[in-house]
C-alpha cells in the first residue's frame, strides 16, 4: 500500500508541475495515474496483494462485490479512465477533479489501514 501511495504522490506531483508548464494533456495523462494507483491503494488496503495493473478494474469491482460500500468507485475509476475531454478548459477541470478524487482515496485507504493496525494491536 505504501508503494501505492507514494506513486500517486510522485504521478499528483508531477501533475501539478505539467499543469503549472500548460502542458495540460500530459497533465491530464498523469493525473489519471494518480487516481489508478490511489485505487490500488484502496484495494491493498483491503487486503486485496496482486499489484498487477491490468487487473485493476477487476480487482475493485470483485472488492465492491464484498464490499458494497466500495461499489462507486468502480463507475468512478471508469469515467476518470475514459473521459480525459479535447481542450486545455476541459483538462483542466479533468485534472482538478481526479487529483481531489486520487487525494480522497488515499485519505480512504490510510484510515482503512490505521484500523486494520489498530485492530491487529489490540
Amino acid at each position: 500500500m505504501d508503494t501505492a501511495v507514494r506513486r500517486a504522490d510522485d504521478a499528483f506531483d508531477d501533475t501539478i508541475g505539467m499543469q503549472r508548464a500548460g502542458d495540460m494533456r500530459s497533465g491530464a495523462l498523469r493525473a489519471r495515474d494518480a487516481v489508478g494507483f490511489s485505487i490500488d491503494a484502496l484495494i491493498y488496503a483491503h487486503g486485496q496483494t496482486n499489484d498487477r495493473e491490468k487487473f485493476r478494474m477487476k480487482k475493485l469491482q470483485r472488492l465492491s462485490t464484498a464490499m458494497p460500500h466500495l461499489a462507486p468507485h468502480v463507475d468512478r475509476l471508469w469515467e476518470i479512465e475514459r473521459a480525459i475531454p479535447n481542450g486545455v478548459d476541459g483538462q483542466g477541470r479533468y485534472i482538478e477533479e481526479a487529483l481531489r478524487y486520487s487525494s480522497e482515496l488515499v485519505d480512504m485507504a490510510q484510515n482503512v489501514a490505521r484500523q486494520h493496525t489498530s485492530n491487529v494491536i489490540r
